[in-house]
């Protein structure tokens, strides 16, 4: 899940490797729509549920999908815009284009197993993943660097701050 603020904007990633923006905070007139459309249809049931996008409550917007489950999702900023990062379980970092992410401006392809995490840094992202890599990627899809983790499987979170680089593993915290 990522925030957007400067588009009021939140991004969720589902199981089936879709992923959709919702507006929030609602406008006063969103509010006043989805109250209404709550209060003429049905409640929620495992029978109908709310998260059929056919569902008037449905209030997400799709922007993007992947072959597999996405498993994270970051925003950038570069030279010439925003962008979108997504992360899936089968190993692909993609880089789309905000707001236009049918526009796939780079593909990531290094790691072995499945992105665990991901962090839009100066000058480009970098990677987590299942098989025990920390990768950086230039805004255009290109590796840029890689090291492994010395004690566990898998890169479970990699944050930056200022200068700095912190990646969490299984069972240590390691500053790159």
């Amino acid at each position: 899940m990522v925030y957007s603020p400067t588009d009021s904007t939140v991004i969720i990633a589902d199981k089936t490797g879709e992923v959709y923006s919702f507006p929030w905070p609602l406008s006063p007139h969103q509010e006043t729509r989805y109250t209404h459309i709550t209060q003429t249809l049905p409640p929620p049931s495992p029978a109908n549920p709310l998260t059929k996008a056919t569902d008037e409550r449905f209030m997400g917007t799709f922007l993007l999908g992947h072959s597999s489950s996405v498993v994270a999702l970051t925003m950038g900023e570069t030279k010439w815009g925003r962008v979108l990062v997504s992360g899936d379980r089968d190993e692909h970092v993609r880089i789309s284009v905000w707001p236009e992410t049918w526009v796939i401006w780079g593909m990531g392809m290094g790691h072995g197993a499945f992105v665990s995490c991901l962090e839009g840094v100066r000058g480009g992202v970098v990677s987590g993943g299942g098989d025990g890599k920390v990768m950086m990627w230039d805004w255009d899809g290109g590796k840029r660097g890689e090291c492994g983790i010395c004690e566990g499987s898998c890169v479970r979170v990699v944050r930056g701050w200022r200068d700095l680089l912190f990646v969490v593993g299984e069972r240590y915290c390691l500053q790159c």
